[in-house]
């Protein structure tokens, strides 16, 4: 009886364990992945387009220099 309540309390404590052993590594880099397209499709939604800045750029000096 003693036998399997110890036998019992290992296999449970060490399932997890060996679980997240070998799946946690696939979900981590899909994490991951996940992750890093979001911050690349946040980064072009924010980013400026470089002849709109030069444009707006070009406007603020010749208004500036007209007054």
């Amino acid at each position: 009886m003693l036998k399997t309540i110890i036998l019992s309390t290992f296999l449970l404590i060490s399932s997890p364990v060996s679980a997240f052993e070998t799946g946690g590594d696939e979900g981590m880099e899909f994490f991951n992945q996940i992750l890093e397209n979001v911050r690349e499709y946040h980064l072009q939604q924010t980013m400026t387009k470089p002849e709109d800045a030069l444009d707006e750029a070009l406007d603020d000096f010749w208004n500036n220099a007209h007054r």
